[in-house]
């Protein structure tokens, strides 16, 4: 991507404030549903804050792709749009919450999206909040909490049969020139291929998930995100720098997963290899082979 001019953030900024605004209206609406519902009748109220998201974050994906179009091809296995499903994917930059959003949009599943994000985000007003309410899981970082904040989340969805798409990304952080050194060095010291556009899957919270959600999950996504002109910005993004997005999905059925954490570990370190191998294939000869977002 290139250097994006000053004006260009300027009107990235005055965006980002029109899109909180109206999503500050949404938070009053779950707060109502909070009340009302959330321990009264918690399959009525996830049932409500999905159809509040996908008002929302439906007006949200149409209006970006209307005014910053950009070539969006999805490829790979077919998407069961009916179904409750776990999905995890790379992570390049910030844009990829995002073009999630787009995906789930897609095939009729954005109000039921749920992230597992950073636990500052939610004191975030409008957004944060609103995530906070539709039951997205903040995390610390520190398992032993974590563990309990994702046990305790899965059980409330199950018990409650919430429309799911539980997003999550196993890397944990996004990918930087930095952080794909240390991984590059840890591979050689562990006999490990030595990545190119990948960190480290970690399978935590994969697999207290699976596990959680057993019989309300039915599949799950290995879903690939390659930018070939290579990883934009939020910015980039919304001064129409973005040209063309490749997404790559890879459906696997949940009852064939392994339930032991270390057989889960290995299959998730080879399905990153094979995201890795996938992305050196999409990214433009012209993009340095560490292309990553600043």
């Amino acid at each position: 991507m290139t250097k994006t001019p000053w004006l260009s953030y300027l009107l990235a900024a005055l965006l980002l404030v029109l899109a909180s605004l109206p999503l500050l209206l949404i938070n009053g609406l779950q707060a109502i549903s909070y009340l009302a519902l959330r321990w009264l009748a918690p399959k009525r109220y996830f049932a409500a804050q999905s159809r509040i998201a996908a008002f929302y974050w439906g007006s949200l994906v149409r209006s970006l792709r209307a005014l910053f179009p950009f070539k969006l091809i999805i490829e790979g296995d077919r998407v069961e749009a009916q179904e409750n499903a776990i999905l995890f994917a790379n992570h390049q930059s910030g844009v990829d919450t995002v073009l999630l959003l787009v995906l789930a949009h897609h095939f009729g599943r954005v109000g039921d999206v749920r992230y597992f994000v950073k636990d500052i985000l939610k004191y975030i007003p409008a957004v944060g909040w609103g995530m906070w309410f539709l039951g997205c899981l903040f995390l610390k970082r520190d398992w032993q909490r974590d563990r309990r904040r994702i046990e305790k989340a899965m059980g409330e969805f199950k018990q409650a049969e919430a429309p799911l798409w539980l997003i999550l990304f196993p890397e944990g952080t996004r990918l930087t020139r930095e952080k794909l050194l240390d991984a590059q060095e840890w591979a050689r010291r562990s006999g490990r291929p030595i990545p190119q556009n990948v960190l480290e899957p970690h399978a935590r919270g994969l697999h207290s998930a699976i596990c959680r959600l057993e019989g309300h999950v039915q599949v799950v996504y290995d879903v690939t995100i390659a930018y070939p002109d290579g990883a934009p910005t939020l910015i980039d993004m919304l001064s129409g720098r973005l040209r063309e997005v490749c997404i790559h999905v890879k459906k696997v059925d949940s009852g064939s997963l392994p339930r032991r954490y270390r057989d889960l570990h290995e299959w998730l370190q080879n399905r990153f290899h094979d995201k890795d191998v996938f992305l050196s294939s999409k990214i433009s000869k012209n993009v340095a082979s560490l292309a990553v977002s600043s």
